[in-house]
């Protein structure tokens, strides 16, 4: 299983097992060498522990990520979509005449929102795999480049999904 796919016990589990300096390779029966250096590959990868808490950190401080992104989505969708609900957009176009200057007024909004509801979601995020990998006595691992592209890909479908948001409302 992929590390996206699993929770925090099951990421103490794939640390826990790189931890082990015990273990010890064994190819299967009848394995090809390409087989076998496959499966040495495998378990080189499984119990390489920097990379296993590295790829943990990049999943713990992107996590709500699902939630986040839907509440994003269906806000954007809010901000452009109240007006016509309530019946103040003619209020707003006797005010502001250029309808253009309103929606790019609101797209504007909608990205600010996206970006504060990215930043809330990482904060807890962070308080959250901090005190994980306290526990574990490891790093955080938020120096790695994988770990930040992760938090910068994070920020991005924020602001991407607050545009899908604002355009099926509009």
């Amino acid at each position: 299983p992929r590390m996206e796919d699993m929770g925090y016990d099951c990421m103490a589990e794939h640390i826990a097992r790189a931890r082990d300096t015990t273990a010890v390779f064994k190819p299967g029966r009848g394995m090809s060498a390409a087989e076998i250096a496959a499966a040495k590959a495998e378990f080189a990868e499984l119990h390489d522990l920097h990379l296993q808490a590295v790829n943990a950190a990049g999943n713990i401080f992107t996590s709500g990520q699902f939630f986040g992104l839907l509440l994003v989505m269906l806000l954007g969708v809010l901000v452009i979509t109240n007006e016509f609900q309530y019946q103040t957009a003619t209020a707003t176009f006797i005010m502001t005449p250029r309808r253009t200057q309103v929606v790019f007024g609101k797209l504007i909004a909608v990205l600010g929102l996206g970006i504060v509801f990215w930043l809330v979601a990482r904060i807890v995020s962070l308080v959250v795999g901090l005190l994980f990998f306290h526990n574990l006595g490891l790093t955080n691992a938020l120096g790695e480049w994988p770990v930040q592209r992760a938090i910068i890909f994070n920020l991005i479908a924020y602001l991407l999904w607050a545009l899908l948001g604002f355009g099926l409302g509009t």
